[in-house]
């Protein structure tokens, strides 16, 4: 992960980021979430947009599929 795409915490009273995160960006954490290389704090942003991002969502069960997909071959 590029270190412009790490982000430090930025609201430490709930964790969230207070900064617009774009869907390439919130793609790219997904992917070190997915690879076990998210930080704490990118674990807890993934999971709080899992619970309400669908587009999201939908990124993180097509990545499940694929990587299903390729441990099969």
């Amino acid at each position: 992960m590029t270190q412009s795409a790490r982000f430090e915490d930025s609201s430490a009273q709930n964790n969230l980021p207070i900064k617009a995160f774009s869907q390439a960006e919130k793609f790219e954490i997904l992917s070190a979430y997915l690879d076990n290389e998210a930080t704490e704090q990118e674990q807890r942003w993934i999971k709080h947009w899992l619970l309400s991002d669908l587009q999201l969502q939908q990124q993180y069960q097509n990545q499940l599929k694929i990587r299903a997909a390729i441990r099969q071959l």
